[in-house]
């Protein structure tokens, strides 16, 4: 299982999802730890790597409209 349905089990949609891994995201570039934030959502921290790329993907695709 990914982050995106282990969120999707905990009851959130597709667009809450994408919100909060976009803020997630923003939170990791402003210096806190991407486990510790997993786990205020009482996710593992093995899924920290899906969350990594998850925003490396965001940065890609923000870098690539500027």
């Amino acid at each position: 299982m990914n982050l995106i349905y282990a969120l999707q089990d905990k009851g959130y949609e597709k667009l809450e999802i994408r919100s909060l891994i976009h803020e997630w995201c923003q939170r990791i570039l402003d210096g806190e730890n991407p486990e510790e934030l997993l786990m205020e959502e009482y996710l593992e921290a093995d899924y920290v790597f899906d969350l990594l790329e998850y925003c490396d993907r965001i940065i890609m695709v923000k870098n690539a409209k500027k």
